[in-house]
């Protein structure tokens, strides 16, 4: 049996944490994941799934991905020094930020070309503002350059 490393996508504000713990305990001890990460959770949920799952003796959480780069630095007050406590990994997404620190876009033009989201300039702008939201869950959809 083949056994796959499970990443939380991101933050769940609506279902409490302790049931997503056992839920990934569960996946664990049944042999259906072998690790298993969180992607875009907050310093709060970092401690407190730390806390819960050492309590309870469930097991924990082996890395976090935040979005992180040049542009997008939040992490580095909260979220790096929780991860260093914790002792879980990290596994930085979009280093590039979405192609911004490639050169791909300038500052004072339109995106031209194919976006990753198809044809459609805007709808990649919109993608870019999705993205690089502050918390990581949505924002504003009107266009902007950084």
């Amino acid at each position: 049996m083949e056994q796959i490393d499970y990443q939380m996508h991101a933050w769940d504000a609506v279902t409490r944490l302790q049931e997503t713990l056992r839920f990934l305990d569960d996946a664990v001890r049944n042999g259906k994941i072998a690790y298993y990460g969180f992607s875009n959770f907050p310093r709060l949920a970092i401690d407190q799934g730390r806390t819960r799952s050492e309590c309870q003796r469930l097991h924990t959480a082996r890395d976090l991905q935040p979005q992180d780069s040049l542009l997008v630095r939040e992490i580095e007050s909260e979220i790096v020094p929780a991860c260093v406590d914790a002792k879980v990994g990290l596994l930085r997404w979009s280093p590039l930020s979405g192609g911004w620190l490639t050169g791909k876009y300038q500052r004072d033009a339109d995106p031209t070309g194919a976006t990753r989201l198809g044809e459609d300039p805007e709808r990649g702008m919109e993608a870019w503002n999705l993205a690089t939201s502050r918390n990581g869950h949505g924002g504003s959809s009107t266009r902007s350059r950084r």
